[in-house]
């Protein structure tokens, strides 16, 4: 079991190695007229904010939300179209969000993962890592597979984004690793044209977070 354990650590490594080198940083995510996938963090909350202009999807604490851009004097704003509370304000790296619940605390790029997101299953063991448009995807005896997004779906309260062999679905509800038993904000299904993956994604529940 412990060398087993060891390979999926080698795995995860250079897969997050290969992640980095695809990052290209950006202070204007509003201006990018491709997808464009950041996880964020607004506190203790984490939130996935996908921009693909003029629309913006919102997903996090067991809701997701579909945006159209609207009016504003600076920064990027989107709008619910069914609930005007629901906000999105993107200036720079930074967003203000505003829910059915009130507004959360100012949102910026999650530090652990520095604005990616990233998901990892078990038994078998898979990973993958979206860099804005792109998703880069590993299986454990397989090769890193990266392609381009080319679509975004809301599906009831499930997040759901499409590549070319790859289709995602995100749900924002806590996820408990099977192996580690460690909470993650998300529940994440990927589907390829063979089998269905499951896991969980984002960075840890801070309750969850291992002590330094």
């Amino acid at each position: 079991m412990f060398r087993f354990l060891s390979a999926h650590s080698l795995l995860c490594s250079s897969f997050l190695l290969s992640a980095c080198a695809l990052t290209e940083k950006t202070e204007h995510l509003e201006r990018d007229p491709a997808i464009a996938v950041v996880a964020m963090r607004c506190d203790s909350e984490q939130v996935i904010v996908v921009y693909q202009d003029p629309h913006a999807w919102l997903s996090g604490n067991g809701k997701s939300y579909a945006l159209n851009r609207a009016i504003s004097a600076s920064g990027a704003r989107y709008v619910s179209p069914i609930d005007e509370r629901i906000e999105l304000w993107n200036k720079g790296r930074e967003a203000t969000i505003t829910t059915e619940r009130g507004n959360l605390p100012l949102c910026q790029p999650e530090p652990a993962s520095n604005g990616l997101f990233q998901a990892r299953g078990n038994e078998p063991f898979w990973n993958l890592t979206i860099e804005r448009g792109s998703v880069a995807w590993r299986q454990i005896d397989g090769n890193l597979q990266i392609e381009k997004l080319t679509n975004v779906e809301l599906f009831n309260d499930d997040l759901k984004l499409l590549s070319k062999t790859l289709s995602i679905l995100i749900t924002p509800q806590t996820c408990q690793d099977s192996m580690s038993g460690l909470l993650y904000p998300n529940n994440v299904s990927a589907e390829t044209q063979d089998r269905m993956w499951s896991g969980c994604g984002g960075a840890l529940s801070s309750a969850d977070s291992p002590p330094p």
